[in-house]
Parts: C-alpha cells; sequence; structure tokens
C-alpha cells in the first residue's frame, strides 16, 4: 500500500521517536456471534519496511502477518492478543532488539499511557518491551500516516474474515495453532497466486 500525502510536521515527529513502525489491528465476526461454534477474530499487521530515517517519497506499507484468533473468551478483548502476537514475533528479530519500535493500534486507549509507562501488562502478564511503544490510531481517519497503515491493516483482517466465512465447516477441525488462555492462535499463510 502506498501512502500519496504525508503530513510532514507528523512524520517529522514520528522519525524522531521511532526508527520503525508496525500496525497491527484485529477485526472479530460480530453478526453470528458465534460462527462454526466459536467467537472469530483476524489479527493483521503491516510494517514500514524501511527505516523511517530514510524513507523515500513513495512509502510502502508491507503485510507482516495474519493471524485467526479462535474463542478468546466472551469477555476477552481480541486486540492486545493480537499486539501479543506480533510483538512476540517483532521480539526475535535481532535487527529490532536496539531499534525503537512504534506499535500502532486502534484499541485500548485508556491504558495506553500506562502500558507505555510498563506499569500495567498490555496482555496477559506481558510487559511492553522496552524499545517498543504503542501508538494509538484509527482506520476511521485515513488522512495521516499511522491512520493509513491501520487501515491497510483493517482491510487485511477484513479479507481474512470473508475467506474463512467461506470456509467449509470442516476447517476447524483441521486446524492447530499455538494456545492462549482459551484462545486459539492460527498463522494465516496467503494462497500462493496460479
Amino acid at each position: 500500500m502506498g501512502f500519496s500525502t504525508l503530513n510532514e510536521s507528523h512524520l517529522d515527529q514520528l522519525k524522531k521517536q521511532f526508527d520503525y513502525l508496525i500496525a497491527v489491528d484485529t477485526n472479530t465476526i460480530e453478526k453470528p456471534k458465534r460462527t462454526q461454534g466459536c467467537r472469530v477474530s483476524v489479527c493483521a499487521s503491516s510494517a514500514i519496511s524501511q527505516s523511517l530515517d530514510s524513507l523515500p517519497a513513495d512509502v510502502q506499507s508491507q503485510p507482516v502477518a495474519a493471524y485467526l484468533i479462535l474463542d478468546p473468551g466472551p469477555t476477552v478483548n481480541p486486540e492486545p492478543l493480537g499486539w501479543h502476537l506480533n510483538i512476540s514475533r517483532l521480539t526475535t528479530i535481532p535487527a529490532l532488539i536496539s531499534k525503537r519500535v512504534g506499535v500502532i493500534v486502534d484499541s485500548e486507549l485508556g491504558l495506553l499511557p500506562d502500558i507505555n509507562a510498563r506499569k500495567i501488562p498490555y496482555y496477559g502478564e506481558h510487559m511492553l518491551p522496552g524499545n517498543m511503544t504503542l501508538i494509538y490510531a484509527s482506520s476511521d481517519k485515513p488522512e495521516i500516516f499511522v491512520n493509513q497503515m491501520l487501515k491497510h491493516c483493517d482491510a487485511m483482517a477484513e479479507l481474512g474474515i470473508a475467506e474463512f466465512r467461506k470456509s467449509a465447516p470442516s476447517l476447524l477441525s483441521r486446524l492447530s495453532g499455538q494456545k492462549y488462555g482459551t484462545a486459539i492462535c492460527v498463522p494465516i499463510v496467503q494462497k500462493k497466486q496460479k
């Protein structure tokens, strides 16, 4: 996804605070509440692959990962679980350990200051890594750079939900993934183009 216009002061501010940006969005099937017997969410993430200090004029956001999240529990917000899936993956990349990473999200606005201050966990008992900061954005207001990144993730998550809705009911019995509490999280692999 390309971004044709960047609010330069906004981008300059991001460059001062971060080396890299990743956006994470999780969408949940709301109607019906249970699909194929499960509460279903899809988390998608995208990132700017270049360091922010060397961005080209035509910035590209690249898909990073997508996860199917099944049955996170009736009171669990699947958004922080989606953050955790992506943050856990980012912490395994040696080149990012010493870099400042902005993680763009659209949930838990009131908790973000305490999560960023490492006063409370961002998911379960997991504290935000020291090199990461959660940045609030909204896909509903695409005129700002971080919102455009989030909108890209929102669109990818909606595609994942659409694909899940088309899947055979037997799909769930064939899935295996990582368990987090009551949730099963399955990486989504893009279909090969013929």
